[in-house]
């Protein structure tokens, strides 16, 4: 059997985990199977591993181990319980139960599924009757199996150095080349900075101080507000300086993995920006100029009236 039909449920799930873009984001990348560390998985409590098939375990929709995985496959069977779940077969396109002669000739059991990947991790831990945490899923497709094992909470692993195009899906080819890209760009995003940022947020982050600091001598009226823009703005400055910025530079020089750091960043970060969103409602909650231009109107009409 070779090709599959258009996968729905990976539309689909693509259009919800636009939400989420995290979840297209593998928590480690590696070359191929010969690269993983298996004693590394085995110390961060992996006891099961999910293999996609194609281009990471066999060539595209061939049935048994790439010939130089053979000993790398072997060494993880021993060390793990080890599944192969896959789009091509074991799926509703498997009409005929290749998946047999898959698990014949690599020894390991090929998950059974109606709907494919992204969808149906749910049942894994299950199957394997562990936390979803001491999953691993391996792939080569972002959309699919590292969103698959995100859903979940499972620790997923992109491989990022294809078998070959040779025989595979066309259409595959062209998603995957686009998943790259999309992972480049989130990388970027998320974790790189304009050149001096901190330089330009230390300079901004003064001149707003400054200017809260004169309106707390020169508006009496507003000196509570000011005053609470003031301390509020420390805090944010504080929890950006001394706790997100430094994740950040420790992410861009790749001392830290940015997926397990991601939740850290975005808490801070919101904190920063609820507490900006504040000092903009303070900001813009009292206007001592309207209040009284309002006033001076009223006591006109009080003097024409009495006159």
């Amino acid at each position: 059997m070779k090709g599959q039909s258009l996968n729905i449920d990976g539309i689909l799930g693509f259009c919800k985990t636009l939400l989420s873009p995290s979840l297209f984001v593998p928590r480690l990348q590696t070359n191929n199977l010969t690269t993983l560390n298996f004693q590394k998985l085995k110390a961060l409590g992996i006891r099961a591993i999910v293999f996609d098939k194609d281009n990471t375990v066999t060539r595209p929709y061939e049935n048994h181990v790439y010939p130089p995985f053979q000993k790398a496959w072997d060494e993880c069977r021993s060390q793990f319980k080890v599944l192969i779940v896959s789009n091509s077969v074991g799926s509703k396109d498997d009409q005929e139960k290749t998946y047999l002669q898959v698990e014949r000739e690599t020894g390991a059991k090929v998950l059974l599924h109606t709907n494919k990947k992204p969808s149906g991790a749910e049942v894994l831990p299950k199957y394997f009757d562990c936390k979803p945490s001491e999953i691993a899923v391996v792939g080569d497709r972002l959309f699919t199996d590292i969103v698959y094992g995100n859903r979940i909470g499972a620790y997923t692993i992109l491989v990022t150095e294809i078998i070959t195009e040779k025989g595979d899906n066309p259409f595959a080819i062209q998603i995957r080349k686009f998943e790259r890209l999309f992972l480049k760009a989130f990388y970027k995003s998320v974790s790189e900075a304009p050149p001096n940022f901190d330089y330009f947020l230390l300079a901004s982050t003064a001149l707003l101080l400054l200017s809260f600091v004169g309106g707390i001598v020169q508006h009496p009226k507003k000196r509570v507000l000011y005053t609470l823009s003031t301390v509020l703005l420390s805090i944010a400055s504080v929890v950006e300086v001394v706790f997100a910025r430094p994740i950040i530079k420790l992410v861009i020089q790749k001392k830290k993995n940015l997926i397990e750091n991601l939740f850290n960043v975005a808490f801070y970060h919101a904190i920063v920006l609820g507490s900006l969103l504040i000092i903009m409602a303070l900001q813009t909650s009292y206007d001592d100029d309207g209040v009284e231009e309002e006033e001076e109107p009223k006591e006109k009409k009080k003097k024409e009236k009495n006159e």
